[in-house]
């Protein structure tokens, strides 16, 4: 694709997330630096700042002196952003043959808790017949089949993001559990998007990796480095969606970020955090500056029209 090609403006996530940071961009960005020698993004989730930030240094709004470096705990999450980047051609072609499948297989209600016993050996043709829910259920274990490949792997994410629930990723002891989402149509991709995508990845040489948080961070910081830290929110209440992973992100975890968050104001690095609105982090931040703002959560298991109140902290 070439430069001419890409309708900058149109660029956008291509999963849903917990989290997207659609309706706060603006308000996130007034808090950014014209120039930014490294950058961090401990916790990219869906993508909406990094693709921000791309989109602002195609069309020099911000100026790169160094590298982007780009991380999440969600291996399966960090392996799409691989594949977009090294391997989009395939991406495409497996994505066209998956959404191909999805459309063919008939809407078939299966009665409520219906146990499907679903053989991985069985031809997708057969398996497409047998409707909509059965071939999700079906592509949701090949998922959790340990013998699948990183390609395999990314394909299927998507697949299942677009195809579960309210585009929810949620894992226990067997794996990826999302229920059915019951979409009679769906875009599983938008080809333009993802070629532009891998043309930004690769024209500013995006670094994923995929670990805790604190290990992304060199030993040394130059000056105008800048951390932005979108973590899962602490909980303003007992039933607040904010674990993405088996193992959680709880208060320890929130404690530790503090931590780096002091560390990184000694070594006079720039940051700045987005998290829930509540009294744990006005307290724990007091030294830092806090700005409240207002978003909209776009997803959300109980009520994905709610509005609620963050908060935006840096040094």
């Amino acid at each position: 694709m070439e430069k001419k090609e890409i309708n900058i403006d149109k660029i956008k996530p291509f999963i849903k997330w917990v989290g997207g940071k659609g309706q706060t961009i603006e308000k996130i960005f007034e808090n950014f630096p014209n120039t930014i020698s490294d950058y961090y993004e401990p916790f990219v989730g869906g993508g909406a700042i990094l693709i921000e930030l791309l989109k602002r240094l195609f069309k020099k709004q911000i100026l790169l002196e160094g590298s982007i470096y780009i991380n999440d705990v969600n291996n399966d999450l960090i392996n799409v952003y691989k594949m977009i980047k090294n391997n989009v051609k395939y991406l495409l072609i497996e994505l066209d043959k998956i959404e191909k499948n999805y459309t063919k297989a008939p809407s078939i209600n299966y009665p409520k808790r219906h146990i499907f016993s679903i053989d991985l050996n069985e031809p997708i043709e057969n398996v497409i017949t047998k409707g909509k829910q059965y071939l999700y259920f079906y592509y949701r274990t090949k998922y959790n089949n340990i013998n699948i490949t990183n390609e395999e792997k990314a394909i299927l994410f998507i697949f299942l993001n677009k195809a579960g629930f309210r585009g929810l990723y949620r894992v226990g002891k067997n794996g990826f559990n999302v229920p059915f989402g019951n979409y009679d149509k769906i875009q599983f991709y938008e080809k333009n998007n993802l070629l532009a995508l891998n043309l930004l990845f690769n024209k500013y040489n995006v670094i994923f990796s995929s670990c805790d948080y604190n290990e992304i961070f060199i030993n040394s910081f130059k000056s105008n480095t800048f951390v932005y830290l979108d973590p899962p929110y602490y909980p303003v209440k007992n039933s607040s969606f904010v674990n993405y992973e088996k193992n959680g992100f709880n208060t320890n975890e929130h404690l530790k970020l503090l931590e780096l968050c002091k560390h990184l104001d000694t070594k006079k690095v720039k940051f700045l955090q987005s998290n829930s609105f509540c009294e744990f982090n006005k307290n724990s931040y007091s030294q830092f500056n806090i700005e409240t703002i207002v978003s909209k959560r776009r997803i959300n298991s109980i009520n994905p029209k709610q509005i609620d109140s963050e908060l935006l902290i840096s040094n």
